[in-house]
Protein backbone atom coordinates (compact mmCIF):
# COMPACT_ATOMS: atom_id res chain seq x y z
CA UNK A 1 0.00 0.00 0.00
CA UNK A 2 1.47 3.33 -0.97
CA UNK A 3 -0.96 5.73 0.74
CA UNK A 4 -3.60 5.48 3.47
CA UNK A 5 -6.76 7.29 2.33
CA UNK A 6 -8.74 9.63 4.59
CA UNK A 7 -11.67 8.05 6.43
CA UNK A 8 -15.11 8.29 4.83
CA UNK A 9 -18.56 7.19 6.01
CA UNK A 10 -18.03 3.70 4.56
CA UNK A 11 -14.22 3.27 4.66
CA UNK A 12 -12.60 3.77 8.05
CA UNK A 13 -9.13 2.71 9.04
CA UNK A 14 -9.09 1.60 12.67
CA UNK A 15 -6.60 0.16 15.12
CA UNK A 16 -7.11 -1.66 18.40
CA UNK A 17 -3.59 -0.69 19.42
CA UNK A 18 -2.42 -1.67 22.89
CA UNK A 19 -5.91 -1.91 24.42
CA UNK A 20 -6.72 -5.65 24.43
CA UNK A 21 -5.75 -8.04 27.17
CA UNK A 22 -4.63 -11.63 26.59
CA UNK A 23 -7.49 -13.75 25.26
CA UNK A 24 -9.32 -10.77 23.76
CA UNK A 25 -9.49 -9.74 20.10
CA UNK A 26 -6.84 -7.46 18.58
CA UNK A 27 -7.55 -5.94 15.14
CA UNK A 28 -6.32 -3.40 12.61
CA UNK A 29 -7.99 -2.33 9.36
CA UNK A 30 -6.36 -0.06 6.78
CA UNK A 31 -7.72 1.48 3.58
CA UNK A 32 -5.35 2.84 0.99
CA UNK A 33 -4.19 2.90 -2.60
CA UNK A 34 -1.70 0.41 -3.98
CA UNK A 35 -0.65 2.26 -7.12
CA UNK A 36 -1.32 5.41 -9.18
CA UNK A 37 -4.74 4.15 -10.37
CA UNK A 38 -6.39 5.58 -7.25
CA UNK A 39 -8.23 2.31 -6.58
CA UNK A 40 -8.78 1.82 -2.83
CA UNK A 41 -8.09 -1.50 -1.10
CA UNK A 42 -8.56 -2.66 2.48
CA UNK A 43 -6.29 -4.86 4.59
CA UNK A 44 -7.59 -6.42 7.82
CA UNK A 45 -5.55 -8.15 10.53
CA UNK A 46 -7.44 -9.96 13.31
CA UNK A 47 -6.05 -11.96 16.24
CA UNK A 48 -9.00 -13.66 17.96
CA UNK A 49 -7.00 -15.01 20.90
CA UNK A 50 -4.57 -12.19 21.54
CA UNK A 51 -1.47 -13.18 23.48
CA UNK A 52 0.53 -9.96 23.44
CA UNK A 53 3.38 -8.78 21.21
CA UNK A 54 5.22 -11.43 19.23
CA UNK A 55 4.87 -13.68 16.21
CA UNK A 56 1.53 -15.12 15.09
CA UNK A 57 1.54 -17.87 12.49
CA UNK A 58 -1.00 -19.48 10.20
CA UNK A 59 -4.43 -19.91 11.89
CA UNK A 60 -3.46 -17.72 14.90
CA UNK A 61 -3.99 -14.61 12.72
CA UNK A 62 -6.75 -13.85 10.22
CA UNK A 63 -5.83 -11.65 7.26
CA UNK A 64 -8.07 -10.28 4.55
CA UNK A 65 -7.32 -8.11 1.52
CA UNK A 66 -10.32 -6.67 -0.33
CA UNK A 67 -11.31 -3.91 -2.71
CA UNK A 68 -13.40 -1.00 -1.40
CA UNK A 69 -16.77 -2.72 -1.96
CA UNK A 70 -15.51 -6.22 -1.00
CA UNK A 71 -16.22 -7.53 -4.50
CA UNK A 72 -12.69 -8.94 -4.69
CA UNK A 73 -11.49 -10.69 -1.53
CA UNK A 74 -8.47 -12.77 -0.49
CA UNK A 75 -8.37 -14.50 2.91
CA UNK A 76 -5.92 -16.42 5.04
CA UNK A 77 -7.32 -19.93 5.19
CA UNK A 78 -6.18 -23.34 6.41
CA UNK A 79 -3.03 -24.27 4.50
CA UNK A 80 -1.99 -20.68 3.75
CA UNK A 81 1.46 -19.75 5.05
CA UNK A 82 1.13 -16.72 7.33
CA UNK A 83 3.67 -15.00 9.56
CA UNK A 84 2.58 -11.81 11.31
CA UNK A 85 4.70 -9.93 13.83
CA UNK A 86 3.41 -7.48 16.37
CA UNK A 87 6.10 -5.34 18.00
CA UNK A 88 6.15 -4.35 21.67
CA UNK A 89 4.07 -1.18 21.02
CA UNK A 90 1.38 -3.40 19.45
CA UNK A 91 1.01 -0.76 16.71
CA UNK A 92 3.51 -1.92 14.08
CA UNK A 93 5.18 -5.01 12.72
CA UNK A 94 5.59 -7.13 9.62
CA UNK A 95 3.48 -9.49 7.56
CA UNK A 96 4.36 -12.25 5.09
CA UNK A 97 1.34 -14.24 3.96
CA UNK A 98 -0.09 -16.17 1.05
CA UNK A 99 -3.85 -15.73 0.77
CA UNK A 100 -6.67 -17.68 -0.89
CA UNK A 101 -9.01 -16.08 -3.42
CA UNK A 102 -12.44 -16.13 -1.73
CA UNK A 103 -14.30 -16.30 -5.05
CA UNK A 104 -12.36 -19.04 -6.84
CA UNK A 105 -10.94 -20.86 -3.80
CA UNK A 106 -7.49 -20.79 -5.39
CA UNK A 107 -4.91 -21.09 -2.63
CA UNK A 108 -1.80 -18.89 -2.51
CA UNK A 109 -3.23 -16.58 -5.19
CA UNK A 110 -2.06 -13.40 -3.43
CA UNK A 111 1.20 -12.76 -1.60
CA UNK A 112 1.10 -9.97 1.00
CA UNK A 113 4.37 -8.86 2.55
CA UNK A 114 5.90 -5.81 4.16
CA UNK A 115 5.82 -3.58 7.22
CA UNK A 116 2.65 -2.15 8.69
CA UNK A 117 2.15 0.69 11.12
CA UNK A 118 -0.88 2.00 12.96
CA UNK A 119 -1.32 5.37 14.56
CA UNK A 120 -3.88 4.50 17.22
Amino acid sequence: MTTIVPNTASLKSACTGAKPRPGQTWADEFYGSIDTSGQVWGVDFVIQNYGGPGVYKDAAIEIQVHDADSGKVWLSMTGDAVTFTLDRTQQSGTVDATLTNADSGKAASLHLSGRWNCRA
